[in-house]
């Protein structure tokens, strides 16, 4: 992550983020100060697998859509980009054309990199959490994914444990093995 010390509002962030200079970058706000997100391959590919299994059980069962790691939401005044993230088809049946979408997403996933901020992903989580967010973040040092689900302990899955839908994604259930044999 690439941090500024500036404070920004939420309306000069909206303008900054969609300069032509800019529409490439994978900006977020946070509390008012602009961070950049910056990733490698290894996370990527991660982001990838677990979308596009998302994505794939969504889109048979008809569930709703799925962003990647260009699509942004607005979770309590602050613009985060997830991994991936996803939305019912009962709550928005079609997805926005705008940078971020006001609409929260069910389930946001967050694939952790060596640039990040640990600390500031906890709060992330923990924003995305008081929204009503259900957050899976995957860890590759580990490996393990944490479901994490408001007024409920972290879920802490490894290898040889399954990852479970539940309520957001009723019947998807992906043995973690699968996911980190990347």
């Amino acid at each position: 992550m690439v941090y500024s010390t500036a404070i920004m509002t939420a309306e000069d962030f909206d303008q900054y983020a969609l300069l032509p200079i800019n529409l490439h970058r994978r900006l977020e706000l946070h509390h008012g100060r602009l961070i950049e997100l910056v990733s490698n391959s290894k996370s990527s590919r991660l982001g990838a697998r677990l979308l596009s299994r998302v994505d794939l059980h969504a889109s048979t069962k008809h569930l709703g859509w799925v962003t990647g790691a260009d699509g942004g939401y607005i979770v309590n005044g602050n613009r985060y980009i997830p991994g991936a993230a996803f939305v019912s088809n009962t709550r928005q049946p079609e997805p926005p054309d705008v940078a971020y979408n006001p609409l929260l997403p069910d389930l946001a996933i967050e694939v952790i990199s060596p640039t990040d901020d640990r600390d500031e992903l906890a709060d992330k989580v923990q924003n995305y959490l008081a929204a009503g967010v259900v957050v899976w973040v995957a860890d590759l040092d580990v490996p393990s994914i944490t479901v994490h689900t408001a007024g409920q302990l972290p879920l802490v899955l490894h290898l040889g444990d399954t990852l479970e839908g539940g309520d957001v994604l009723p019947e998807f259930k992906l043995p973690i093995d699968k996911i980190f044999a990347i």
